[in-house]
């Protein structure tokens, strides 16, 4: 008697694969799709956390009928790209950052644990004390928005700094300091 390997329909496995990467997708901080073929799995994505690359590699192994998984998964960080801006002198949160309010709100919601450090930023010109009094009402009515939207308060938290965020270079615009950005932790 000789053993012999009888294949497996390719739809049926090519449905475990796509139900696995359903599944996965609802794992925190995992975004990814597959492409099964001829015995392969290609995974393509991103996740917050390298170790959840491996565990999706593993699963997909699992799937009977699939001899290989190749993946160019990508490592992306939680970050919050949003920024408002201010006139100069001024602390009024303008009607057109309804939507990006709206938007951080959504954010929060879907990441529970998370909370949120708003740093308001002035740019180098004036008083420094005027400064740094501005840089935290601009943090506190961006803050009281969010509030305001339904975000639970304890979850975040407040910082004024008199000088431009990180990413903005000295000889860029003055505007471009004018504003608040936003830092996510635990």
């Amino acid at each position: 008697m000789v053993a012999i390997e009888v294949p497996l329909d390719p739809s049926k496995v090519s449905g475990e694969v796509e139900r696995i990467t359903k599944a996965l997708n609802q794992m925190e901080g995992v975004s990814i799709t597959s492409n099964y073929m001829e015995d392969k799995v290609t995974v393509k994505g991103t996740v917050m956390d390298m170790a959840d690359a491996q565990k999706i590699i593993r699963k997909i192994e699992q799937v009977p009928g699939v001899k290989s998984v190749i993946t160019t998964i990508k490592l992306s960080p939680l970050k919050l790209k949003s920024r408002i801006y201010f006139e100069p002198g001024s602390a009024k949160l303008e009607p057109t950052y309804t939507q990006t309010i709206a938007e951080i709100k959504k954010f929060l919601s879907q990441y529970p644990q998370k909370h949120l450090r708003i740093i308001g930023h002035t740019d180098r010109t004036g008083n420094p004390d005027i400064n740094r009094k501005l840089a935290m009402q601009r943090a506190n009515i961006v803050r009281d928005a969010l509030v305001k939207q339904g975000v639970d308060a304890r979850r975040l938290e407040v910082a004024g700094q008199t000088n431009s965020p990180q990413d903005v270079e000295y000889n860029q615009p003055l505007l471009l300091s004018r504003c608040v950005t936003f830092d996510l932790f635990e």
